[in-house]
């Protein structure tokens, strides 16, 4: 399903024959260093909220490995829209249309899960499900926008290589590595303004942001006792 001007769907290729011939054992090896994505999603998180979070580290790790085991039946369920995609392929604009709809549905969907469940378990504090949920599901929405933009992307007849002297790999690194840092930078942007909309919202339960939950308290304070006020008051 990849076009083929920049050779994508060589690499996918590969990529799905080294993650099929994985031995049990080399996955649980993995497991280990893709928890270091929770620890520095964490830290990030911490950082945009600008709030205090002790051991990061561990939390952040513990936090994602349920993301990690559920991560293979969130890919089964966009690789199970592919031979859809591949019979909509070349049948006509309108066809094209559809499966470019279907394909930005099931990513929307599939990709709010792990962000709802960032913005709620990895992020410290007790960011409310219903905005994790809502803002899992707006953020979503973007990235599966700019997924759809790398597609294109790789529709155009770029060499890779030219840069660094013919090293194609290099070049396509690059590339790849650039298009995760505009995605994480949608990650970011998105929690931030989830939590802001959540700490503005009267939601119900704790509320996550550390100013939002200071306002009740300079509110009482302001209060004047009526058995303090004078006759002339």
């Amino acid at each position: 399903m990849l076009p083929s001007a920049t050779d994508g769907a060589a690499v996918a290729d590969a990529m799905f024959a080294v993650g099929s011939s994985l031995s049990w054992w080399a996955a649980l090896a993995c497991v280990l260093p893709a928890t270091l994505y929770g620890e520095g999603l964490r830290r990030a998180y911490a950082r945009l909220a600008e709030t205090a979070d002790g051991a990061p580290g561990l939390r952040g790790r513990l936090a994602v490995v349920p993301l990690l085991l559920v991560a293979p039946l969130l890919l089964l369920a966009v690789l199970g829209i592919t031979p859809v995609l591949n019979r909509l392929a070349g049948e006509g604009v309108a066809a094209e249309a559809l499966g470019v709809w279907l394909a930005l549905t099931v990513n929307w969907l599939v990709l709010a899960v792990p962000l709802g469940w960032s913005f709620h378990v990895v992020a410290p504090g007790t960011m409310p499900w219903r905005a994790s949920v809502l803002g899992g599901l707006a953020t979503a929405a973007f990235i599966s926008g700019f997924l759809q933009g790398f597609v294109v992307f790789l529709r155009l007849p770029i060499d890779f290589g030219a840069p660094f002297a013919g090293a194609s790999l290099v070049g396509a690194i690059i590339a790849v590595l650039g298009w995760l840092w505009v995605l994480h930078l949608v990650v970011l942007i998105g929690f931030a303004a989830t939590n802001r909309w959540a700490a503005i919202s009267a939601d119900p339960g704790p509320v996550w942001h550390a100013e939002a939950a200071r306002v009740p308290a300079e509110a009482s304070s302001q209060r004047v006792d009526p058995d303090q006020q004078t006759p002339g008051t």
